[in-house]
Order: C-alpha cells, then sequence, then structure tokens
C-alpha cells in the first residue's frame, strides 16, 4: 500500500488521511495494518504504520524512562491504586499497612557458582509479579489520599 503526503491508498477505497504521520515523514514504510474497531453499522477503521525510522530522527525515551507497554503498564498501576486507595482513606479513621520486607521477599534465588540455586524461573517470575502488584505504590498512594502517613 502506498504512502504519499499522509494519505495511505487502500485497495477498493481509496486515498485515507493518515493522522499523526507528520513525525516519520520522509522514512520508508515497514508494515501497515489496516483494523476495523467497533460492531456499531458504522465502525471505525485504523491503519497501523510501522517505519523505519533513522537513529538521529527517533523519539527520545520517556524522561522517567518507561518505554511503550511498561509505560501504559505503569500508568495503569497507578491509577488502580489510587482508586483503590481511595475508599479506605475516605471511609475508615485508621488504616494500617503490614510492614512486608518485601527486599527480602524479592531476592535473587540464583546462588553462586559454587552452590546454584534451585527453581530460579519460578522465582523470578514470583518476583516480577511481586513488583508488579504495586504494594509500595499502593502505601504511597494512600498516604497522599489521607495526607499524611499512614
Amino acid at each position: 500500500m502506498p504512502i504519499r503526503d499522509g494519505r495511505l491508498r487502500v485497495p477498493k477505497v481509496d486515498w485515507l488521511r493518515l493522522a499523526g504521520s507528520g513525525l516519520y515523514a520522509g522514512c520508508r514504510p515497514l508494515t501497515v495494518r489496516v483494523r476495523m474497531e467497533g460492531t456499531e453499522p458504522h465502525p471505525k477503521w485504523y491503519a497501523y504504520v510501522c517505519y523505519a525510522v533513522p537513529t538521529a530522527q527517533a523519539r527520545q525515551p520517556a524522561a522517567d524512562g518507561a518505554l511503550g507497554l511498561h509505560r501504559k503498564r505503569a500508568h495503569k498501576r497507578d491509577n488502580t491504586t489510587h482508586q483503590v486507595s481511595r475508599k479506605p482513606a475516605e471511609t475508615a479513621h485508621t488504616v494500617a499497612i503490614e510492614d512486608l520486607n518485601t527486599q527480602g521477599m524479592i531476592r535473587s534465588a540464583k546462588g553462586t557458582v559454587a552452590k546454584p540455586g534451585k527453581q530460579v524461573k519460578q522465582k523470578a517470575g514470583l518476583n516480577r509479579s511481586i513488583l508488579a502488584s504495586g504494594w509500595g505504590v499502593l502505601e504511597r498512594q494512600l498516604a497522599y489520599t489521607r495526607r499524611g502517613p499512614c
């Protein structure tokens, strides 16, 4: 499918305007995916274009270091913990949080060369799930919502 002047040529349809394509104008398109979203009588069509972008023209990473899917996950986790922390903060007089030793819980199981660890992959998966649960974020959100330490 050819792309010219911010427009995409779709067979049997015609030329479609690409929104947001000016960022990578002049770059060579690698792949194009056209998807229909929605089940209403007039669904919306979207074209997802992947470009070959030179390193000098690539966008810089976010200031907080989060990229792409990981940034979305972080925002979802922050949003969820914020919503979860609101109810106890608004309704309870006192909120008590268990002082979990998360640093000790997520210690590596690799071991040493002389004494290698056991079930390292399982422990790595457990560590990822503990870190993804956002216990520390929840505590911080509770303190923020209550306007003081828990």
